[in-house]
């Protein structure tokens, strides 16, 4: 639970110290202050604004300092998340629910940085003071700890449940939005808009639903800190109405609370916040297993392999072999499950059952892959065209654009190289472009010519001709049983359904 705890403490220790300096000088100055009032060197009224006053100043240049920290927090988070998110198998969220919930974390963050740094170190000092000006006070007050605990707790648990929910119901509308305009032209062309439209409206109504019931439950935190404040100031004027005290001590009393006024207030949503980010079932600063290898590739043994998905077996492979050199095409229908093996094949699905290199404790090895519907960064033509891996040779790069007749798609801007601006045809050979230009063992292919022109199957014939020429292991899926006449020496495997 406190494990998240310990790794923002210590990945945002400068952060920490630097807004502790606000809050030591609040305190410092607000213990000097309550002295100048209780030995009339200030008169009480005037002591108490000025106490107001310098609380609001130090609190406003702390937020100051704050909010550079939550955007450095917000960059390095959303980093980290996306990271998990590419480098994980099995995700608990999706990814907008992930990307969104990074920045609910950047607020708890702050909220803890805050707390530890200003509103419980205002708490622990100017509570003992308030004991040394007047214990017997001070003790009937703090009857009023477990009733904001209880209350902070409790809200704690509504806000979280609340949370959860909002998020889930976002991500609910958030597809339900995409997918909508992922299909804008069947719809306009052969769909109802008005069925979408009310689908549309019942998921929007639960998402504004929730975020409603998130937002009332967070409405209720001021008013209950202010009036829990209130009743102590009351109870303290009845308290001193009683008594026989100089004006001195009553004043002092009373500006020693009202310096708790604005630590007590917030200590509640803070409070609220850090509880939730101590119940988070993910920390998203764990760093991802990044699953980069540098062995490279030797053989492929496949041994009494299955692959369940929801409890439902959908690919089972048994005895196959391949060796470096060697090609192997992979036929079946649709759904057979040729895409799965290749995705297990480049170590994107976990499965039992495959050893590469006879090495059974080696998980992955180095690939050249082309995806079934390979997609480019948006616009990014610079990192499609230069990765960064050493072993991408930028060169052939530029020579296998050229074949594939595509260099003026990289003359662009980059704001038309983008999904939408270009064609599969052109997506699937920028993406054939690229895995003929790394220098690896193994080169796979999962339907690479779905989408193209005649011409465009002939080159990429040519350069499987080339690379089985180096030495290159080649794989590739296809349900097209003439084009695996290209490859008859090639071993095949059948996936039945």
């Amino acid at each position: 639970m406190f494990g998240i705890l310990t790794e923002l403490l210590k990945r945002y220790f400068k952060s920490a110290y630097i807004s502790l300096i606000p809050g030591i000088l609040n305190v410092i100055l607000g213990v000097y202050l309550l002295f100048l009032i209780k030995n009339n060197y200030i008169s009480g009224l005037y002591g108490i604004i000025l106490t107001f006053s310098l609380g609001v100043f130090f609190s406003f240049t702390q937020e100051f300092l704050l909010h550079r920290t939550a955007h450095s927090i917000g960059i390095d988070l959303r980093r980290r998340v996306t990271e998990n998110l590419v480098f994980t198998t099995s995700s608990i969220y999706s990814q907008h629910h992930a990307l969104e919930n990074s920045q609910w974390i950047t607020t708890s963050v702050i909220s803890l940085l805050r707390s530890f740094s200003r509103r419980y170190l205002q708490i622990l000092i100017f509570g003992s003071l308030l004991l040394y000006l007047n214990w017997k006070l001070t003790l009937i007050l703090m009857l009023a700890l477990p009733l904001i605990g209880f209350s902070s707790l409790y809200l704690g648990k509504l806000t979280a449940a609340g949370r959860e929910h909002m998020f889930n119901d976002d991500s609910l509308l958030y597809s339900t939005e995409s997918s909508i305009l992922q299909n804008k032209d069947i719809i306009k062309t052969m769909g109802s808009l008005n069925q979408l439209s009310d689908f549309h409206k019942n998921v929007s109504h639960d998402f504004f639903s929730s975020g409603l019931r998130y937002l009332r439950i967070n409405s209720i935190i001021s008013p209950v800190s202010l009036l829990i404040f209130i009743l102590m100031l009351v109870t303290s004027l009845i308290f001193f109405r009683g008594g026989n005290y100089t004006l001195g001590e009553i004043f002092s009393f009373i500006a020693g609370l009202t310096y708790l006024y604005n630590p007590l207030s917030g200590i509640s949503s803070d409070t609220i916040l850090i509880i939730n980010l101590l119940n988070m079932p993910v920390n998203l600063f764990t760093k991802p297993d990044l699953n980069l290898v540098s062995e490279e590739f030797s053989s492929l043994r496949i041994d009494n392999l299955s692959f369940t998905y929801d409890k439902n077996t959908v690919l089972t492979v048994n005895n196959l072999l391949l060796k470096k050199g060697n090609c192997l095409i992979i036929t079946g229908n649709n759904g057979a499950g040729k895409s799965t093996l290749i995705k297990i094949i480049c170590g994107l699905l976990p499965a039992k059952g495959i050893v590469f290199n006879d090495d059974v404790s080696l998980r992955n090895i180095k690939v050249a892959y082309s995806p079934q519907k390979p997609e480019v960064f948006f616009r990014d033509s610079l990192f499609t065209r230069n990765p960064g891996s050493t072993d991408f040779n930028i060169n052939e790069f530029d020579n296998m654009i050229a074949l594939f007749k595509i260099k003026h798609l990289f003359d662009r801007s980059p704001i038309n190289f983008t999904s939408d601006k270009l064609s599969p045809g052109e997506k699937k050979k920028i993406s054939l472009c690229r895995v003929f230009s790394y220098d690896r063992n193994l080169l796979v292919f999962d339907e690479p010519t779905s989408g193209l022109d005649s011409d465009s199957i002939s080159v990429f014939v040519e350069q499987i001709d080339k690379s089985k020429k180096l030495g290159k292991s080649i794989i590739i899926t296809t349900h097209d049983r003439t084009f695996s006449d290209y490859f008859k020496n090639c071993k095949s495997l059948h996936l039945h359904d």
